[in-house]
């Protein structure tokens, strides 16, 4: 069964690899969100490049995506 992404949550996304990936797969034209309790140069960086990053989390957070 082939299944089609259409948007990604990453839990943690200011870690050193993971806003990376993050970052790849929104150049890619999928939709992505991150949640990451702290915020730091890779969270922002990850903002900068148009992904939305929560640092409280809340179920809600699946909704958005």
């Amino acid at each position: 069964m082939k299944y089609e992404v259409r948007s990604i949550l990453f839990l943690g996304i200011g870690g050193i690899s993971m806003h990376q990936m993050a970052i790849a797969i929104k150049k890619m034209g999928i939709k992505v969100v991150g949640y990451d309790s702290n915020k730091s140069k890779y969270t922002e960086l990850c903002s900068k490049n148009g992904i939305d990053v929560f640092h409280k989390f809340n179920i809600l957070i699946i909704r958005i995506i």
